[in-house]
């Protein structure tokens, strides 16, 4: 045996469909949870058909959310309609809950800008490809809020490995008294360029991101920071963020010991490799 790997995971129906432990307050909500349930196999099998038409080259390019698909459902599900949302382009599930139609998304993907004039809500930024740019974004939009009195959230989203370009935008944001959450999805690697890598060469050099803190990064640059490295912990570190008055940043650990990236996922899980993560959160307590 070369290796041995626990996942920790958080379950409350076994099996036989019978339920195992305490249900969360919001699953009294039916109507809810079959629209929760519904946005994320909806965006699985979205994802399954948008990777077949990008492998036989009718879709430029496309950024899956395989394995996240429960932490970006629930953190729209979390946000009012006037919030903005700054997406990374691996965020389809949290744009679908906000409206954007499954063909203006294939539109973008397949070259055409015009699938950036979305369905939803006017004021949420489009697609961002460029890595790390949601930090910066944030702090102007929240800057923005404050000017105008407004009590909105920017909700910026991205991988650990963009955050490291960028954060320290958080810094300007606590300077000038701008409000966001910056959600950052943790899990030790530069997954684009591991992607093109492994899709070039085979295998990957110089793209694993070591042990940071960045709970203490975003600390340290005056802002509050919460670390999950814990599916119990996602829910209290979303609550503490959205009823915060300052800059927050909750970074998630996607999984316990195995972490293949965001952009990872496209070349290995549909490469038959193991894949796991710990997308799972409860959205009423948000």
């Amino acid at each position: 045996m070369v290796a041995r790997f626990e996942v920790r995971h958080r379950y409350y129906l076994a099996p036989d469909g019978s339920i195992n432990r305490p249900l969360p307050a919001f699953a009294s909500d039916a109507n809810l949870l079959v629209s929760l349930y519904r946005a994320m196999v909806l965006l699985r099998s979205f994802d399954r058909k948008a990777v077949a038409l990008q492998r036989t080259g009718r879709l430029g390019t496309y950024a899956v959310s395989l394995g996240q698909e429960a932490v970006s459902v629930g953190i729209a599900s979390a946000m009012r309609s006037e919030d903005v949302l700054l997406p990374s382009y691996r965020d389809n599930g949290a744009l679908i809950w906000r409206g954007v139609k499954l063909e203006e998304i294939l539109l973008f993907w397949g070259g055409d800008e015009r699938g950036n004039h979305f369905s939803g809500p006017v004021q949420d930024f489009p697609f961002c490809v460029p890595v790390g740019s949601q930090a910066p974004h944030a702090a102007g939009v929240g800057y923005a809020f404050k000017l105008r009195k407004e009590p909105r959230v920017a909700v910026a989203c991205c991988g650990d490995g963009g955050f490291l370009m960028t954060g320290q935008e958080i810094e300007t944001a606590v300077r000038y008294g701008a409000a966001i959450t910056v959600v950052v999805f943790r899990n030790r690697l530069h997954g684009t360029i591991a992607m093109h890598q492994k899709q070039a060469l085979g295998r990957t050099a110089g793209v694993e991101i070591g042990e940071v803190d960045l709970a203490g990064y975003a600390r340290s640059l005056g802002a509050e920071g919460h670390t999950v490295r814990d599916p119990d912990g996602l829910a209290p570190a979303m609550v503490a963020a959205l009823a915060s008055n300052t800059v927050t940043l909750p970074a998630w650990y996607l999984d316990g010991q195995v972490r293949p990236g965001q952009s990872r996922r496209v070349d290995l899980a549909y490469a038959r490799t193991d894949m796991r993560s710990q997308g799972r959160t409860e959205r009423r307590a948000l």
